[in-house]
């Protein structure tokens, strides 16, 4: 059983350079220590490596930096953004490990994650694409793939000539992350890019949202003590049952252990994508919140 394994987020300009930083593994030569769940000896899927990648989609030399390679493509787009605004996307695509465990078989990572960064290219567009990266020296094998949000948008114009229509391309992150229905629908669509991984020994799975988790746990738990409780009904020996109805008190300060549990993650989940609108019934979106790994 395996989950398909996502996350998002905005990058301003001056957060670029920090995941250059990150993604290309420059700790060393910048004088910063690598993190603790960074260990190249782990490096054995495969050779964790990082690219530039030019509007044909052909690698360029990673010297010339991503802040740079940043800049160049939206100054030939000819955007200039405003200060702050988000320039860039960079998600991060991978699995549980059961998709990469060696006793699946002869499998390559690479071949996944690969794959995985062409799905995210095609839903920005090559040309808006700037840098993969590929991991393999930490806990589970991953791609960071940083984008461009570049949309096309028709605007009217009017001056002493005359007016018309014109299309532009413009930055706007909102259009892919803006809110938790568009965030939900990416999650949506990489299960379904997953599911074309099933095979032999490895069957990808939609995972369940925390507050779903709860209604069907207390569902099948309330099922659970009903049939306790027709076992003792039913029962004609005493000191049988006495020993159910403890049994059944056990299960029950069980089941509200777990309930609780699973309660403290909704709510840390309602917190961590915002509060219900009790006009429009909607979640109130806090800027800046971006999903995490998982479905």
């Amino acid at each position: 059983m395996a989950y398909g394994l996502i996350r998002v987020r905005n990058l301003s300009m001056g957060e670029v350079g920090g995941t250059e930083i990150h993604n290309f593994r420059q700790y060393e030569e910048k004088g910063i220590d690598r993190p603790e769940n960074i260990d190249p000896t782990k490096d054995y899927f495969g050779n964790t490596h990082s690219k530039l990648i030019d509007a044909n989609g052909e690698e360029v030399e990673a010297s010339e930096g991503l802040t740079d390679a940043v800049r160049e493509k939206l100054e030939a787009l000819g955007i200039t953004p405003r200060k702050n605004a988000v320039v860039a996307l960079e998600y991060v695509v991978g699995a549980s490990p059961d998709l990469f465990a060696r006793d699946k078989g002869d499998y390559s990572p690479q071949t996944f994650l690969d794959q995985a960064a062409k799905w995210v290219a095609e839903r920005h567009g090559l040309e808006n694409v700037l840098s993969v990266s590929y991991h393999f020296d930490e806990s589970n094998p991953h791609a960071h793939v940083v984008v461009l949000p570049i949309t096309e948008k028709t605007v009217k114009w009017k001056n002493q000539n005359g007016s018309g229509e014109r299309t532009e391309k413009r930055l706007c992150a909102r259009d892919f992350t803006g809110g938790p229905k568009k965030l939900e629908a990416l999650q949506d669509d990489y299960y379904q890019f997953c599911k074309g991984f099933d095979r032999k020994g490895v069957t990808f799975y939609r995972g369940t949202k925390a507050a779903d988790q709860l209604k069907h746990y207390t569902k099948q738990t309330n099922h659970e003590l009903g049939q306790i409780r027709a076992k003792i009904s039913a029962c004609e020996d005493l000191a049988k049952a006495k020993v159910m109805e403890k049994e059944l008190e056990a299960k029950k300060a069980d089941i509200l252990a777990n309930s609780t549990e699973l309660q403290k993650r909704v709510e840390i989940k309602k917190e961590q994508n915002g509060k219900i609108d009790p006009k429009t019934g909607e979640k109130k979106w806090k800027k800046g919140k971006s999903f995490g790994l998982g479905f």
